[in-house]
């Protein structure tokens, strides 16, 4: 892809894709060659919403390039890689419309990683609110988003200790 958006919603037997920058690859569908992101490029899996994007062929996720993740208190995007899931960087960019519950969230379902690993991945945000959200490779062949709430949302003053005033809180 030179330009523009492409969006598949569908089967794409083509032979290996690049991505190049200020592209994009979008949609509900099915690749069945190597897909390469570039520096620059976005893969957004769904159109206007969270949706499933397959790739049977491989993907290729370089340094620069964006995972653009749809979350929702109800459901999120995914992708799914036969022949290998290769790691050399990338960011994990999360379009939060609604917090999602604690939990882990399938983001990226694999076969097996060929190189790299999901430390060569950025998330962001990492927060949002009373949620902090990682990436977590479960070594089964999937790449997770894992969302915890942190600590308590509100403080409550104890008052004094002993009958005497503190400077604690």
């Amino acid at each position: 892809v030179n330009a523009g958006t492409l969006t598949v919603n569908g089967t794409n037997t083509a032979s290996v894709t690049t991505n190049y920058s200020g592209t994009t690859l979008a949609g509900n569908g099915a690749f069945g060659a190597v897909v390469d992101f570039e520096s620059g490029s976005t893969l957004s899996p769904g159109v206007g919403g969270a949706g499933i994007l397959g790739f049977s062929g491989g993907l290729v996720l370089n340094a620069g390039c964006t995972n653009l993740v749809d979350v929702s208190s109800t459901t999120n995007d995914s992708v799914i890689v036969l022949n290998g899931l290769t790691l050399n960087g990338g960011t994990v960019q999360l379009n939060i419309s609604s917090l999602p519950p604690d939990g882990n969230y399938a983001l990226i379902v694999y076969d097996y990683i060929a190189s790299g690993s999901v430390g060569n991945l950025t998330l962001t945000p990492l927060s949002s609110g009373s949620k902090t959200f990682t990436l977590v490779d479960t070594g089964s062949g999937e790449i997770q988003l894992q969302v915890a709430t942190v600590g308590n949302a509100s403080l409550t003053w104890a008052g004094f200790a002993n009958g005497a005033a503190n400077s604690y809180w």
